[in-house]
Order: structure tokens, then sequence, then C-alpha cells
């Protein structure tokens, strides 16, 4: 089995590296730039190892070095990626067949006219699956023109954005994306565009609505999934205004989804992954169970409440740490890192980490915080970083900022 492995970030070079390893049906695994461990190799079948990207001296010995020994797999995997989950501080491997991909992409598209699509815009990178799946392979094919901000994540992401003056454009992003997009927007003349996939996180019915008119996308949708999932397992339609926040539409039919009450999300089904390493085990899931909190409103659409190990106890009562980001987001623009403190009295209680920048909104951070959730904001407990922390998934390294808080504290 010859295995190709990609380390970088957007680039006109790793388009071409997808589209041929996907015809050839050539296993191409994402590495996200951060990544050091390279033993999963060793669960692979013998045979070539090739390296693309940009790779240190240490980090290309140390992936060739690796004795690949495994066992046979029981389809061909043709794409992989890596995550972290929420909470996971190891990195696991999720591999596709050409089988699960297909199926979440064609339930997907299904919803969209593609008849109104010939550009894509794809903030996401494809070391994570959605850029991956729904970015760079569903260009590839739709025959669809890729366009992608090169390197990482900037505000010079957003004029190149911008500077799209076609109209029959699908913009891929997180909340944030989007958020940052409308600000960026201001004062520009902004070209209508078709429709535009919003995931990652929940979506609020004021920022779908800013996209909407500020940003002139038609059609908005939200999506919601999961690594695993490659990636889709609900999508509210495009153009479908979301009545409540957070509403992440209806079950895909690439999967079985049900809602297991304090359990999470069960799914099973084409789109879910062939195979999960993780420690050096190979799995082959028939089902996996997704810790997310998800409820069903009275219209029969799911709306996502938080994952369900991302919660604060203070002192019985439990809160979203991810609802808590969000409102920060929504009403004041602040990118924050909420986390559980240890307090003597309370058990738990509120610790904020936010970009340098922003001290002089603590005040009106405070009043949100005590308005939407009564919750009070300590000076004490908030810190400053020059950057938020990724870890080697290149998401959020929340139990990084955790350790900042981690001292013992009794504040009235």
């Amino acid at each position: 089995m010859t295995i190709r492995l990609w380390k970088g970030y957007h680039s006109c070079e790793l388009a071409r590296l997808i589209a041929n390893s996907w015809d050839q049906n050539v296993l191409l695994i994402l590495c996200p730039p951060l990544l050091q461990d390279f033993s999963f190799l060793k669960s692979f079948p013998t045979g070539d190892t090739e390296l693309h990207g940009h790779w240190s001296e240490v980090e290309r010995a140390t992936a060739l070095a690796t004795t690949r020994a495994g066992a046979q797999f029981p389809q061909s995997p043709v794409l992989g990626v890596f995550t972290s989950g929420t909470l996971s501080p190891s990195p696991r491997l999720i591999l596709y067949s050409q089988t699960n991909v297909r199926a979440s992409l064609d339930a997907i598209l299904a919803l969209f006219d593609l008849t109104r699509i010939e550009h894509l815009f794809c903030y996401p990178q494809a070391f994570h699956t959605f850029g991956l799946t729904l970015g760079y392979l569903a260009s590839h094919l739709n025959g669809w023109q890729l366009h992608t901000p090169q390197g990482k994540y900037s505000s010079a992401s957003h004029q190149q954005r911008l500077s799209l003056r076609e109209s029959n454009v699908l913009t891929l992003g997180t909340p944030t994306h989007f958020f940052d997009l409308t600000v960026a927007a201001q004062g520009r003349e902004i070209a209508p565009s078709y429709s535009c996939i919003m995931g990652g996180a929940s979506v609020s019915r004021s920022l779908w609505q800013r996209v909407q008119c500020e940003l002139r996308i038609e059609a908005p949708s939200i999506g919601y999934g999961c690594t695993e999932a490659a990636p889709g397992i609900t999508h509210l339609p495009p153009g479908q205004m979301p009545i409540l926040d957070d509403e992440i539409g209806v079950p895909l039919s690439s999967l079985q989804s049900r809602i297991v009450p304090e359990q999470g999300v069960e799914i099973e089904g084409p789109s879910l992954c062939l195979a999960i390493i993780q420690n050096g085990i190979v799995e082959f899931p028939r089902s996996l169970m997704i810790r997310d909190r998800v409820s069903v409103a009275s219209s029969g659409v799911w709306l996502y409440q938080g994952r369900l190990d991302l919660l604060m106890n203070r002192g019985g009562a439990k809160y979203s740490l991810e609802a808590i980001e969000k409102t920060l987001l929504d009403r004041l623009g602040l990118t924050a890192v909420a986390c559980s403190v240890r307090d003597s009295r309370l058990g738990e209680d509120l610790g904020l980490a936010f970009m340098q920048g922003a001290e002089g909104a603590l005040g009106d951070a405070s009043k949100v915080l005590r308005e939407v959730f009564a919750l009070k904001l300590h000076p004490e407990r908030t810190r400053f970083l020059p950057e938020l922390p990724l870890n080697e998934c290149s998401k959020l390294d929340r139990k990084s900022v955790w350790t900042l808080f981690q001292e013992e504290s009794r504040i009235p």
C-alpha cells in the first residue's frame, strides 16, 4: 500500500495532490502542520511512504523511518484526516473510503441548486474534513473553480473573498469566518453570490441574517457534523432562515442518526468513516456516539446545544461553556475561551481567556454575562493571550488554556 502524507496549509500544489490521489485511489493523509507523532504509520501494511508539502528534516526522517507492519484493511482507504475532538489530548486518525465521502457529499449537495455553483471559496484548511471533502474534493468532482486563502487564516483571507465578483459562488466557513467577513466587508461594495455553508459551530439567527443582508449571500445554509461522519450529520437547507438560534437542520440521508438523551447523537450508515486509528489501535466502527447535546424543536428541526463534556457545574447549576463563548462573540465580537475554574465554595466557576486587545471590553463582557447567564466576571479569572493555543490537530487546545486557571481560589 502506497501512502502519501501532506503537511502544510492551503496551496495549489495540495489541490492537485488531492485530485490525483482520489483519481488513482491512493491513500492521502492530511497531516496538520503541528503534528509530530507519526506512529500511526505502524498500523498500515508495508509499502511506500511519500512525503509532500512542508516537512522539517527531523519530521521527514521520523516519518520515513517508521516501520509499517500492520494488517490489511477490509476496504481501501483513500483519505485520512486527524481530529482531537473537543477534549481528547491525543489526535485520532480518521480514514475514509471513496464510498464514505461520496455518500456524504451526495446527501449534502442534493440540497443545493448545483447549476448555480461554478466557484467555491474555502476558508477551512484541508487537514480539517470540512475543507477537505466539501472544499477541495467537491470542487474536483464537480469541476468548480476552487479559491482558497494562501497559507494560514488572516485578515487578508477576507480581501481575497471580497474580491470575487462572480455570482455563482459557494462559500465555506465557520461562524467565526463569516462574522469576521462581515466586519471586513463594512464600507465595501459586495458582489451578490448564491450560497454558503456555515459549519463547525452553532449559528445564531442574527448572524444568518447578517450573512444574507450584509454579505449579499442569497441562500445561506447551516451544516452540522463531525470528522467521523465525513462530515455531515444534519443540514439546514440553503435559504431556509432559522426560526431559533442554533438550528442545524434535519438528518441527512447518508446516515441513520438518532438523539440519545444525555448520551449524544448515535450515527451509523454509508458516510460513517471506514476506520479510526488511535494509540496504535485500529477500529472499524459500525456505529458511533457523538457526545453532543442536541434536541428537536417543534418544527422537527434539530437544535445544537453544546458538547456534553464541555459544561461548567457551578454550585449545581450547569452552563455550556460554548454558549458563553458564542454569546460574547455574537454580542460583542469578542473571541474568548471559557473554562471551568476550581472554586472551594462553588465547586467550579468561570474563567475566561481573551485575545490581547480585549482588556477595554471587560466591562461590556461583564454586563452581558450578568444579563444572559446571571454570572459574574472576576477580573482575577481572566487571561489575555497574544494568540489562542492550538493542539496537534490545529484545533483550539482547551487543555493548555485550562492550565492557566489551575490555581485553587475562592472569590466572594
